[in-house]
């Protein structure tokens, strides 16, 4: 792929994930706020949402260069990701250095349990695919 696919596909990444991440915000913050407050994003918030969306987008960009190996495109992958959750989540919040830990903990967590299911269903479409493509009809009509 060439640099300037790359980008448009790292800016579409990002924008996909910035658009999750604040909608799954503001419906978090429907179901906590009470009484008459209307439920907002802060400013600084939200430019945090979109620099760990600029962080994820480039962390699936560097996993997907093919000269890169795949486990160190996995490890990259984790480290910017992991950096990004603490430097936009957990950093802004003042934490207790115990809270942090148990975040990236359940973070460390979260990630691999998606990342492995997200791999095996790779693994299983591929086959899939690879077996369909093998399949010769022998009763398929001849033109």
């Amino acid at each position: 792929m060439d640099i300037k696919g790359l980008i448009k596909k790292a800016v579409s990444s990002a924008c996909i994930y910035f658009t999750l991440i604040c909608a799954g915000y503001m419906l978090c913050m429907v179901f906590i706020t009470t009484g008459d407050e209307s439920p907002a994003i802060e400013a600084n918030r939200v430019l945090l949402f979109f620099v760990f969306s600029a962080l994820c987008a480039l962390a699936d960009a560097i996993r997907n260069i093919k000269a890169i190996p795949a486990i160190a495109g996995a490890i990259a992958h984790f480290a910017i990701y992991l950096f990004g959750f603490y430097a936009c989540f957990m950093l802004p919040v003042n934490m207790r250095p115990s809270n942090v830990l148990t975040g990236l903990i359940i973070f460390s967590i979260v990630y691999w349990i998606y990342y492995v299911a997200k791999l095996f269903f790779k693994t299983r479409l591929r086959i899939n695919r690879e077996a369909s493509a093998k399949y010769n009809d022998q009763f398929k009509k001849k033109k």
